[in-house]
């Protein structure tokens, strides 16, 4: 089962413009409709549904989630080893590498532009990334190089 949508749909086009997989389309003022062969159930489209007209694979409808409580990447640079898988699978390119693979750091680079869909932590095979809230306010990209680089000195 993947995610649906519903009649209430008013074809505004945010879930399509937000899909890390292609999986939604239709034209803009029409009801739109998700690919179940191209959904990964990450349910973005049910976060920015300004209706509420997506419904998860248990057919529950999927309540919409404001932008600065959606959940973002965060990187335990314990358990990292820089590898970039995370940075390659996501869809946004919001994931950025500073050093060399097998040697970099990992960090959030561009978090308005996360989507929260999940697709970096699923990449990891260290278990490295876990999705939490931040506060984006004070998030400042790039702030844990700095503080690793510290760290080592």
């Amino acid at each position: 089962m993947s995610f649906s949508i519903g009649q209430t749909c008013d074809g505004c086009s945010a879930c399509a413009q937000q899909c890390p997989t292609a999986a939604i389309s239709g034209r803009f003022k029409e009801m739109y409709a998700i690919d179940a062969t191209l959904c990964i159930d990450c349910g973005v489209c049910g976060d920015i549904c300004p209706v509420e007209a997506v419904f998860d694979a248990k057919g529950r409808l999927a309540p919409r989630v404001p932008r600065d409580q959606r959940l973002r990447p965060v990187v335990d640079h314990e358990l990292c080893n820089g590898c970039h898988l995370c940075a390659d699978f996501c869809p946004f390119a919001c994931l950025s590498v500073v050093g060399a693979r097998y040697q970099g750091i990992v960090y959030l680079s561009a978090p308005q532009a996360c989507v929260s869909c999940g697709d970096c932590e699923t990449a990891c095979i260290k278990g490295a990334i876990t999705m939490q809230r931040l506060d984006l306010r004070t998030y400042r990209p790039g702030a844990e190089i700095q503080r690793i680089g510290e760290d080592l000195a």
